[in-house]
């Protein structure tokens, strides 16, 4: 059970670790989503590589090295208390990518920063692993849940303050004051759903961290709010018995990825803030900052072109720029099948990639453009309409109170 001992000593003893080593300016986390991680062993830049990414979802696939070695400079050099990944660790759950991954979150940790990391729906048991050789597409291995928990049980389970029996779930100290709560639903026994035993254990979490006064911060893989005009396959199905757990013990704050664009939607008391995709323009990561219970979050983008030079190498010059216009191609791509008219596509895109950034400040476009897209689309028309009914918020700022 929760309330041995053994637990409480423990809770203590970080507790007063935390205390000793917390900064004058409050508790800093970075958290980073849907990073996507491929192998360099597992593609070789031809065509059937380029093929599949230049027609998928805008990920900069052709430097995902490139993007994740900046990431954990970036990091190293911020010195956070804590790195949170949630989900969606690689492509499509490669073996290999999941191996070399944790030799880079390891750089991390010797730095003497604590990772912690959930899985997402691409890490495990995914059919869809694949490695790419010239024209050829060729399987490659996954892993399985038990291989994700030894693989991973390092980044977080290992320093846990509680951790679930049925899922790859578990409570981290942040400081004296925080627990962040990493709720899985992708190595847990129920695809997509928290289990009732999980449900249980969550709310015995919930119980002691009432009971010792502390503030909870949720992360999730899956979204539990709907966040934009898609929704099966965002939201985790019984989110419903989740937010009702969070609202009776005042949890205010769940951060989730899986969606890919930056947002925050609020329902009642609890807010969620989508951490936008690493690898998709502008490559954000989110940086919070806790003090004597109030939370600020602000998005960063990656430096790759500083990273490059830094790193003495050459070619990555307005590195940020090219990133988008992979962005903007990939989009593209995946409309011009049926649509042809480059006007309205690039419009699409404009907006689009505003939406994914998380700056809706300035967000337009031609009413006579709009109308042609809903006699061309209306899919796309109603789509565009939702973004820009959101014309003038920032989802990459927010400030909250963890204990209002």
């Amino acid at each position: 059970m929760i309330k041995t001992m053994i637990r409480c000593v423990l809770c203590l003893f970080l507790s007063i670790c935390c205390l000793c080593c917390s900064r004058n300016d409050g508790t800093v986390i970075v958290i980073a989503s849907d990073l996507h991680y491929l192998s360099d062993r597992l593609y070789d830049h031809g065509n059937a590589f380029l093929r599949v990414v230049g027609n998928a979802d805008g990920k900069y696939m052709p430097f995902i090295e490139e993007i994740t070695d900046t990431f954990v400079q970036e990091v190293i050099s911020i010195h956070p208390d804590l790195v949170v990944l949630s989900g969606d660790l690689t492509f499509n759950g490669e073996k290999i990518s999941h191996e070399m991954l944790c030799k880079k979150l390891s750089m991390i940790e010797e730095s003497g920063i604590q990772v912690c990391v959930i899985p997402g729906n691409h890490d495990i048991e995914n059919s869809y692993a694949r490695k790419y050789e010239g024209d050829e597409v060729l399987f490659t291995g996954s892993i399985s849940r038990n291989d994700f928990f030894r693989q991973y049980d390092m980044f977080g389970i290992d320093e846990a303050l509680y951790r679930d029996n049925d899922s790859f779930s578990y409570v981290c100290q942040v400081d004296t004051d925080t627990w962040m709560l990493l709720l899985d639903v992708n190595a847990s026994s129920i695809d997509n759903a928290v289990s009732q035993d999980t449900l249980v254990w969550l709310e015995e979490v919930l119980q002691e961290s009432r009971r010792v006064g502390v503030d909870v911060i949720s992360v999730t893989h899956q979204n539990l709010l709907q966040q934009s005009l898609f929704k099966d396959g965002f939201i985790i199905s019984n989110a419903q018995s989740v937010i009702d757990l969070f609202d009776q013990y005042g949890v205010r704050l769940n951060l989730s990825g899986h969606i890919h664009i930056q947002h925050q939607t609020k329902k009642d008391s609890l807010m969620e803030c989508t951490v936008s995709a690493l690898p998709v323009s502008p490559l954000q990561y989110g940086v919070i900052t806790i003090n004597n219970h109030h939370l600020s979050y602000h998005s960063e983008s990656l430096d790759v072109s500083k990273w490059a030079k830094d790193s003495h190498q050459e070619g990555y010059d307005d590195f940020s720029w090219y990133a988008r216009q992979f962005f903007f191609e990939c989009g593209k791509n995946r409309k011009e099948e049926g649509m042809a008219d480059e006007d309205l596509l690039n419009a699409y895109m404009q907006l689009n990639c505003a939406y994914f950034s998380g700056d809706l400040r300035e967000v337009s476009m031609d009413e006579e453009i709009q109308n042609r897209w809903k006699e061309a689309d209306p899919y796309t028309w109603v789509y565009i309409q939702t973004i820009l009914q959101e014309k003038g918020n920032d989802y990459r700022y927010f400030e909250i109170d963890l204990n209002e």
